[in-house]
């Protein structure tokens, strides 16, 4: 008896259909049709697809199983990959790349690349860039072979060549990635947010911020329209400090102080998910404490300060007792000291423009730590607005916004028992 996964996978050729799917579509999607990582675009006519596969080519059933365990071994690698995960990832779909190998020709066009993809993935995320776009090549190669097949043309092409700019980005070649996302661009004929991601990301490091930001704030509008509000926030952060760096400081204000409006209340279940966006909205609050400093606003900078501080502060706590570190890049936990500490971190990893870090650094030195800021001003922020700009008691209480949770009043009070540590946290910055 066939198990129903493997009659899944075999209908597609015994039985005339209307679409086509490649195996590794069908081992993706598994018996349930629950899709992990479903290309958004094999759903494709039949006649788009070719002629079907030969009765003798069919993978057997422990070909199939290797693919499934292959894709099981990268879905397992998570956020903090483990060397140990990465190497049995990689030795899974090593093994798997050559048996498919022996089937060239003889299964849907779109796979070999695939394999490749995918192992290219697990090499980059071990800090093996060189390695894993020589994988990519050998894909892209295989995608020119079979171009005139559709699904290869419009879906595995486009993925290879975005998962390549990459590779490239790791290794700052930066045209050369641009033009990888543009070429995936053209060929998907619609916007994705990977590209635009990454392609902003290029950008970054060619030095072009108001391209970048253009890039950002399209992917952050994708991110809206999928209802990702939580991702889409962060990557408006970054096109505002794109547009910070291009000197655009209106526009680049506007954007952080929308960041900072529209974060306020945000609600996930993923832990990790929650603490990036916090973060991002800390950075936006720390990037207005320099804007308000340069533009001779010093009450406002204190209460950016201040609170995009305490901000830090208690998640960096929460990060290192029950809900871990997940949103920190690499678990490196930090809280406000490292703004006050660290230009080159500032620069180099929240891409910071130098003559904004300059006018924080100016902030720092000559601020007065024993003007606070008035009351109101420090109910705005919690309420998402800018300080001075008003709010109501009713204000913030729709925002809720103590760290996102269900139960505002509890972690209000929590936060108070805090204040002892949140002085003292801003004092060692200062």
């Amino acid at each position: 008896q066939i198990p129903k996964i493997f009659g899944a996978i075999l209908a597609p050729w015994r039985f005339p259909m209307k679409r086509r799917r490649s195996l590794l579509s069908l081992v993706a999607l598994g018996a349930s049709g629950a899709a992990w990582a479903v290309p958004r675009r094999w759903l494709l006519p039949a006649a788009a697809l070719g002629a079907a596969w030969p009765a003798q080519a069919q993978p057997a059933e422990e070909d199939v199983a290797m693919m499934q365990n292959a894709l099981s071994s990268v879905r397992r690698i998570g956020d903090f990959p483990s060397k140990a995960a990465l190497s049995n990832a990689e030795d899974e779909l090593t093994a798997l790349l050559a048996r498919w190998r022996r089937f060239a020709g003889q299964v849907a066009p779109n796979e070999l690349p695939a394999i490749l993809r995918n192992r290219a993935a697990v090499k980059l995320r071990g800090s093996r860039a060189e390695e894993a776009l020589a994988d990519l090549d050998e894909a892209l190669e295989l995608c020119k072979k079979a171009k005139s097949d559709q699904l290869v043309q419009y879906d595995e092409m486009p993925k290879v060549l975005i998962a390549r700019g990459g590779a490239l980005r790791a290794l700052r070649r930066y045209s050369e990635a641009v033009k990888d996302y543009d070429l995936a661009g053209d060929l998907f004929g619609e916007p994705d947010l990977e590209m635009l991601s990454g392609r902003a990301q290029a950008k970054v490091g060619l030095q072009e911020p108001a391209a970048a930001a253009e890039d950002f704030d399209a992917a952050a509008e994708l991110l809206r329209l999928a209802g990702r509000r939580p991702e889409a926030e962060i990557e408006a952060e970054r096109g505002a400090v794109q547009r910070m760096a291009a000197e655009d400081l209106l526009p680049a204000e506007e954007a952080f102080a929308g960041v900072i409006r529209r974060s306020v209340g945000l609600l996930s279940k993923d832990m990790g998910l929650l603490q990036r966006v916090v973060l991002a909205d800390s950075d936006a609050r720390m990037a207005m404490t320099a804007i308000s400093w340069h533009k001779k606003q010093p009450e406002i900078a204190e209460a950016y300060w201040r609170d995009g501080c305490d901000r830090l502060t208690i998640l960096a706590d929460e990060a290192t007792g029950k809900n871990l570190a997940l949103g920190f890049a690499d678990g490196d936990v930090y809280n406000c000291t490292r703004y006050a500490s660290d230009s080159t971190w500032i620069r180099e990893v929240r891409g910071w423009p130098q003559q904004a870090i300059g006018w924080f650094e100016d902030f720092l030195r000559n601020r007065d730590p024993s003007a606070a800021p008035r009351e109101s001003y420090v109910q705005d922020l919690m309420a998402g607005k800018r300080p001075g700009e008003g709010s109501t008691l009713m204000d913030l209480a729709i925002a809720t916004d103590v760290f996102r949770r269900s139960d505002p009043l509890a972690d209000i009070q929590k936060n108070l028992q805090r204040d002892p540590l949140l002085q003292q946290e801003r004092e060692r910055a200062e």
